[in-house]
């Protein structure tokens, strides 16, 4: 009713204002129209997937309450209520796959180690489910991509190889979640809680981590080249062959990280915190590290070509073996030797002298 009167009284001053103009009356009398027709439709619609969701709690309902007292029907009630759940996917939007995904989870049919229906490959694409508390629930391999399920509670919650892709997931808790080589390309996790969440082999690339809470996850193996990163906390993460190839960490608190043999290539960790971080074997060319801490680092062993170590607190940092070639240390806390156990040659020291002792 508001948006009729609100049209009208636009029309009206329309109408005083081009009232010999009849193209433009014609115009707004069409808009009028296919806004009336889209909202007709839009309730149709809506009332349409009310009762198709109404059917299926009523059948799945019946289905189970059969199941328990025919051992028989128990063991097919699972598969039948698989197919049911696939067709009636198919009927609805997004608002009303989610409250059918609500309904499974409140119903415990799809609890974690112990679902009664398998969601693999379902279609829950641009699923809506805002601010929910859906803890502990199996969604292995369910198709999810472009799902809102921002500010939601999916803690200890199973997304094994899921397809999450540009799903927003923003301030969700995912905390001990089993995200294991979910497809999480250009997500939004932005001030997620993935606290000692299982992300291992799962692919980032291009997501936004923005104040995320990464402290003790599993990021083994992950590929999370040019997300971002901003302030995320990973302290005491384990990220060991992480692909992080021009991704934005400034301010990233990662302390005490474990990222052996990773790839840090181009990237910006701007005033990050590394204190105590194993960084053997890393791959950090051309990275930024300007104004970071790697106070008790180890980073022995590892390629720090063309990086940008200006004004970098590195005491007690283990240098043995790192290539610190054509590398910028002006200014930067590293004692003299930390720097005879590393390789220089065309570096820029910290008094901004360039030494060239290792040179061929």
């Amino acid at each position: 009713m508001k948006a009729r009167n609100w049209f009208m009284e636009i029309w009206r001053k329309l109408d005083l204002k081009y009232d010999r103009n009849r193209f433009v009356q014609l115009l707004l009398l069409f808009l009028l129209l296919i806004g009336t027709i889209s909202y007709a439709n839009h309730q149709v619609n809506l009332r349409r997937e009310q009762s198709v969701l109404a059917a299926y709690f009523d059948q799945i309902t019946n289905l189970f309450t059969s199941a328990e007292q025919n051992a028989v029907t128990a063991k097919n009630a699972q598969n039948l209520a698989r197919a049911r759940a696939i067709a009636t996917l198919h009927q609805l939007s997004g608002q009303s796959k989610g409250r059918l995904l609500q309904f499974l989870a409140e119903a415990n049919l799809i609890a974690r180690n112990q679902a009664l229906i398998d969601l693999e490959g379902m279609d829950f694409s641009r699923v809506e489910l805002i601010a929910v508390n859906l803890p502990n629930i199996d969604l292995d391999r369910a198709n999810l991509t472009e799902a809102n399920l921002q500010d939601s509670v999916l803690a200890r919650a199973s997304l094994e190889e899921a397809n999450l892709q540009r799903a927003d997931l923003s301030e969700t808790n995912l905390s001990r979640a089993n995200l294991s080589r979910a497809a999480l390309i250009r997500a939004n996790l932005s001030a997620a809680v993935l606290k000692a969440t299982n992300l291992s082999e799962a692919n980032l690339r291009g997501a936004n981590l923005r104040g995320a809470n990464l402290q003790q996850a599993n990021l083994t193996d992950a590929s999370l080249e040019a997300a971002r990163m901003e302030s995320a906390f990973l302290e005491n993460a384990q990220a060991d062959r992480a692909d992080l190839n021009n991704t934005i960490l400034i301010r990233a608190i990662l302390n005490q990280i474990s990222l052996r043999d990773a790839n840090l290539r181009y990237s910006n960790l701007k005033g990050a915190e590394l204190e105590r971080a194993i960084l053997t074997n890393i791959d950090m060319r051309a990275s930024i590290l300007e104004e970071a801490s790697l106070t008790d680092a180890d980073l022995s062993n590892a390629n720090l070509t063309r990086t940008v170590l200006i004004n970098a607190n590195m005491d007690n940092i283990n240098l043995n073996g790192t290539n610190l070639n054509y590398a910028n240390l002006r200014g930067a806390d590293v004692s003299k030797n930390s720097l005879r156990q590393a390789i220089l040659c065309h570096t820029v020291m910290p008094n901004g002298e360039e030494e060239n002792r290792d040179c061929p």
